[in-house]
């Protein structure tokens, strides 16, 4: 069993590739089931927390969320939710090639890709209203009638928004938008997802750097100046956090999943393992087994 995808599915034909949704309308209407188990998404999701507490897991770390809390969630990522009574927030499903674009030399995907490692964001009471009004904004623009203009405000609100994140994110979002390695670094970790999701698992550097026409040395400094370590702990750290998705969300044997990310023995897949992870394949899984909790859909709604 795979670890479920989710597709972006736009509940309106006209849907202009990001949409405003409530997570008490999704439990309403029979997706908490859904939201409570883990599932694996395939576009970007802002989540502004408005009502309430409870847990948000995004690969394997446990949150707690309450009002002021903002999620980023990027394609590939595992999440799962624990909602608890009363919990209720603004969901916001954004198809990757909406976000594509730039504004004024920044990347919004960036902003979704340096949240990665701490998904969770404390907003003040300043950064949670201005984040809420924008969302109402574009929330009343794709409710109006679709014309020519729609698309055009719809991504311009959104970057907005997005900035407005990084702005009240505590500092934590801005250092590293506009540095010029940027666009390097986010063309090698696009290679380097799809050499996992298509089961090869690519470990070495040279492969990265002729994809890319650089030198590894160049590609080196590019992730070291945005990621902070070299690129093959970069690779090894990805690969060992595909390899806990797969052990805890599918069952997958040890052996299938080396296999899976392009180990050529299981053993070198278990040396590989324990070093970066600190524990056997089998007995990381054991540990994290049987943690899965149902969550209550916020009340009243």
């Amino acid at each position: 069993m795979a670890i479920p995808r989710v597709e972006y599915q736009p509940r309106l034909p006209d849907a202009t590739g990001v949409e405003v949704l409530r997570i008490s309308r999704i439990c309403h209407d029979g997706g908490e089931m859904q939201l409570s188990r883990p599932h694996r998404l395939n576009f970007y999701q802002l989540l502004l927390f408005d009502h309430g507490e409870g847990w948000h897991t995004v690969d394997f770390s446990e949150y707690q969320v309450t009002v002021g809390s903002l999620v980023l969630v990027s394609p590939g990522q595992v999440q799962q939710f624990r909602l608890g009574s009363g919990l209720d927030a603004w969901l916001l499903p954004i198809r990757p090639d909406f976000l594509s674009a730039g504004l004024a030399g920044v990347q919004p995907v960036a902003i979704f890709e340096q949240a990665q490692l701490s998904p969770v964001m404390t907003l003040s009471a300043e950064g949670f209203t201005a984040l809420a009004d924008e969302i109402r904004l574009l929330t009343a623009e794709l409710e109006r009638r679709p014309d020519a203009f729609l698309a055009g405000i719809a991504v311009r609100r959104l970057e907005t928004l997005l900035l407005l994140a990084a702005r009240h994110a505590a500092g934590r979002l801005s250092p590293l938008l506009a540095h010029h390695y940027y666009p390097l670094y986010r063309a090698y970790r696009h290679l380097l997802d799809e050499s996992l999701l298509a089961g090869e698992g690519e470990r070495r550097v040279s492969y990265y750097a002729g994809c890319l026409s650089c030198s590894d040395k160049t590609l080196n400094r590019a992730v070291q100046a945005i990621a902070g370590q070299s690129i093959k702990q970069d690779i090894d750290h990805r690969i060992a956090l595909e390899a806990q998705r797969r052990l805890v969300h599918t069952d997958l044997t040890v052996k299938q999943i080396a296999y899976s990310l392009g180990f050529s023995e299981p053993t070198n897949f278990n040396k590989f393992f324990r070093r970066e992870v600190g524990l056997a394949p089998e007995r990381w899984r054991a540990e994290k087994a049987g943690r899965v909790e149902l969550p209550a859909c916020p009340s009243g709604q």
